[in-house]
């Protein structure tokens, strides 16, 4: 074929033409360029980023997931301090000083083949005067709380941190989410003796989130979040309130209050 039947450029053309790559080899020299910058920025902040979410607490519990474990140890830390004499620790064992010169020691069992037995236990608080210890448990998957008599050393399980009546007689937990808890609200109740469980409810319907408030020694005002039409999955969530309280029959549920009982 002869040659000359090919398409040709002039010398003005070829000049646009190369303008034009010049562009686009630089545009992609900058693209490249800040795609490493990022990369770098990243790794370099890397532990920063993670150090700073382990330090989201709420009060003396972790409530991030990202570095938790180095969160729980920084808020044991500084609660031991507050109590020292009364809690220490000594590798994977937590020491707690009890009445009358006697000790309880919860040692950590981080047992990969029996994960059922797994349990890790960090100092939260000490709840004066109802003179209990206040420890976190960590399960293999999930965990929960014990309060811990200082007088006698008895290990009550409970499902999250207790919100406690004015009088202190009584204390409610909400455990409420997705996976790895009991979700269910518990009320108990403090005599001589100690703890006992008083009521317990598992909510019948999906609960967003769930959060108490003693509104009276025999009163909690429960907020659940709930959808907005159950059965509509683009439905929005609404807070709806309703109350627990304690009866002569024992604790109930009332969707409002009467204020002449």
């Amino acid at each position: 074929r002869d040659l000359h039947s090919f398409p040709t450029r002039r010398s003005s053309d070829l000049y646009k033409l190369c303008m034009l790559n010049a562009k686009q080899v630089w545009a992609g020299f900058f693209i490249v360029f800040v795609i490493f910058f990022e990369m770098l920025i990243n790794s370099s902040w890397a532990g920063t980023v993670t150090r700073t979410e382990s330090h989201k607490k709420q009060g003396n519990s972790c409530i991030s997931v990202v570095g938790k474990s180095n969160c729980l140890k920084d808020v044991e830390n500084n609660r031991m301090r507050k109590y020292q004499g009364w809690v220490k620790r000594e590798g994977d064992a937590l020491i707690l000083q009890l009445d009358y010169g006697k000790t309880l020691r919860l040692k950590d069992n981080r047992d990969h083949k029996n994960v059922s037995k797994w349990i890790t236990y960090s100092f939260r608080d000490f709840l004066y005067p109802m003179n209990y210890y206040l420890i976190e448990e960590g399960y293999w998957e999930g965990g929960g709380y014990a309060l811990i008599d200082r007088k006698y050393g008895n290990l009550y399980k409970i499902d999250d941190v207790p919100i406690f009546s004015p009088d202190s007689r009584h204390f409610i937990t909400v455990s409420i989410c997705d996976a790895y808890c009991p979700y269910r609200l518990q009320v108990w109740k403090r005599n001589n003796a100690g703890l006992d469980l008083a009521w317990s409810f598992t909510p019948y319907e999906y609960w967003a989130s769930g959060k108490a408030k003693w509104i009276g020694k025999r009163t909690i005002k429960i907020t659940k979040k709930v959808k907005q039409a159950p059965k509509d999955p683009y439905a929005g969530w609404i807070d709806h309130v309703f109350y627990i309280k304690l009866m002569s029959e024992g604790w109930r549920i009332f969707n409002q209050l009467d204020k002449k009982k």
